[in-house]
């Protein structure tokens, strides 16, 4: 649903902890590199979350919503998920030997 914004060219959602909740969905994106609106984060983030609410509803409490460089993807081109919820959820991640560009967890851990 993210991909589907204008100005994104990757995203993923991952479950983080919540204390009320159990767990709440964490957005995370990379804007498309010939995107106009490069230094206009803010303005997304606000877009991306009135798009899941509209197209899901009030009970994705979609609230957080985080710009990075990069995800961390394996050769075959799949996001890895699991390290960045628990990256999120502050535990201990070893990073897979399959990841193209391990130096994206350092952009995700900053935005976290």
């Amino acid at each position: 649903m993210l991909l589907s914004h204008p100005d994104i060219a990757e995203a993923a959602v991952v479950g983080v902890p919540d204390e009320v909740k159990g767990q709440i969905p964490m957005g995370l994106y990379v804007i498309k590199k010939d995107s106009q609106r490069e230094n206009q984060s803010i303005n997304i983030e606000k877009e991306l979350g009135s798009m899941v609410r509209d197209q899901i509803g009030p009970v994705a409490a979609f609230r957080q919503i985080v710009r990075v460089n990069g995800l961390p993807k394996t050769r075959s081109g799949k996001t890895a998920r699991k390290s960045i919820s628990d990256l999120a959820a502050g535990k201990t991640i070893k990073i897979p030997p399959t990841i193209e560009d391990p130096t994206v967890y350092g952009n995700i851990r900053k935005g976290l």
